[in-house]
């Protein structure tokens, strides 16, 4: 919502703007469903002070929105914080359960996984796609192994990031799955 997030990314993350990338400061549900445009990737990135993922964008009607807004190969990239397993795994849970109920692949990568215990909260990526073709983490490592680009993002960066993937997820089958009508993250450890 605050614009000045943007000029910090610019400043300090390296986000480069171009005719490719639009960056948007404003309501993010209000923005999307407001939009006609459809996009190639959309990447969610939002928290409260309080480190919380507002709600209006965690529920299946949210994400069916942004399933709506990608084009047929689109991608939803989101950042979340919480562990992978235990009490403090929750978020994912739910969350996981509730992207997979509208998109049809779902894909999680703990960041550090390998030096992160599981039970404890580290940033995951959920990369969701409209694609019905499930990508195995051999196909992760050779998309990973192909990736060039002058971005701030390296080759082996990227890499790292792909041997992220969690191939096993817990089970999440008791995990509430989040609507407009119930989204009970504020009570879920991180």
């Amino acid at each position: 919502i605050d614009g000045r997030v943007l000029e910090i990314a610019r400043d300090l993350f390296h986000l480069e703007t171009d005719d490719r990338l639009r960056t948007i400061a404003a309501d993010g549900r209000m923005f999307i469903r407001r939009s006609t445009d459809h996009y190639d990737c959309i990447l969610l990135d939002a928290f409260s002070i309080g480190g919380r993922i507002p709600l209006p964008l965690v529920t299946r009607e949210a994400f069916d929105q942004l399933r709506h807004r990608l084009e047929p190969h689109g991608v939803l990239v989101q950042n979340l914080i919480s562990a992978v397993e235990g009490p403090r795994g929750e978020i994912l849970h739910s969350l996981h359960k509730t992207v997979s109920a509208v998109f049809p692949q779902v894909y999680a990568f703990a960041v550090n996984r390998d030096r992160v215990p599981p039970t404890e909260s580290t940033n995951i990526m959920l990369v969701a796609t409209r694609d019905d073709r499930e990508i195995d983490d051999a196909e992760w490592a050779r998309l990973a192994g192909e990736y060039e680009s002058a971005s701030a993002v390296s080759p082996q960066r990227v890499r790292e990031l792909a041997g992220d993937l969690i191939t096993t997820l817990p089970d999440m089958s008791a995990a509430p799955m989040f609507t407009d009508d119930y989204a009970p993250l504020e009570t879920m450890n991180f």
